[in-house]
């Protein structure tokens, strides 16, 4: 699973951001970062200023959102903010660092983080037609780019056929599915991929697969191999075999 991760440092005049660029983050200073639904957020943060620590922090996250349960005494704080399914658009998350010491503690410090959440995290492409013979396998293309490293399910159904896969990808992917029909006919291949975990991210498509008896589709298909099967009888599909033996000697 993906983690975006922002590294960030206490020195005595505040809180300094490293990553993903440098500047200090004082009392009420503002941070954006992009999200995405379901992909967490780490953030971490030295404790130490000086020869003293921040103990503890609060946050105050949008209904439906995770995190990881708060615990004291962290180095690093470490806080994983993973945001719902169903969000969008621009979040504002306050966090509250705390110095628990009952003697001279050090003053609480708030930091406002901004969570531009998209729901463009992924694209899809496929065939929208296919051609084939019947009772041989008829192929056909899905590719995936996503904004982010995550895992995503990419599924295929057609007439007795069913293609069902989870994937994890980086940046871009590419699968090849095979299905088979036993008689001539127009069939709908109904394409889902969504990214894991998620149920309102879908992406959905119907390709077209046209099957019919073509002799020169043999002769394409014997690139990937003999035919599976032949007519009955078919003194032109005994011929095919033999030409195909006679190549692969």
């Amino acid at each position: 699973m993906y983690l975006i991760i922002l590294s960030v440092l206490v020195t005595c005049f505040g809180i300094q951001m490293l990553s993903p660029y440098s500047t200090v983050l004082d009392d009420g200073v503002v941070v954006m970062v992009q999200g995405y639904p379901n992909v967490p957020i780490v953030l971490e943060f030295s404790p130490k200023l000086e020869d003293r620590e921040y103990d503890v922090y609060e946050i105050d996250l949008p209904s439906g959102w995770n995190t990881n349960p708060i615990a004291r005494f962290q180095n690093p704080i470490r806080i994983i903010i993973t945001p719902s399914d169903r969000s969008a658009g621009l979040y504002v998350i306050p966090i509250k660092f705390i110095d628990e010491q009952n003697i001279n503690p050090l003053p609480a410090k708030t930091i406002i983080l901004y969570v531009n959440v998209s729901r463009d995290m992924f694209t899809v492409s496929t065939d929208r037609r296919v051609q084939g013979n019947y009772r041989q396998p008829v192929r056909f293309k899905v590719s995936v780019d996503t904004a982010v490293p995550f895992t995503y399910i990419i599924e295929a159904r057609s007439h007795n056929n069913r293609f069902l896969k989870e994937v994890y990808i980086r940046d871009r992917y590419e699968q090849t599915i095979e299905f088979i029909y036993p008689f001539e006919g127009e069939f709908d291949i109904d394409i889902e991929v969504r990214p894991k975990y998620s149920n309102t991210m879908k992406y959905r498509q119907k390709i077209t697969a046209i099957i019919k008896e073509d002799i020169f589709m043999d002769f394409q298909a014997y690139k990937y191999g003999a035919l599976l099967y032949f007519q009955q009888n078919s003194v032109i599909a005994s011929l095919l075999n033999i030409l195909y033996q006679l190549l692969n000697r």
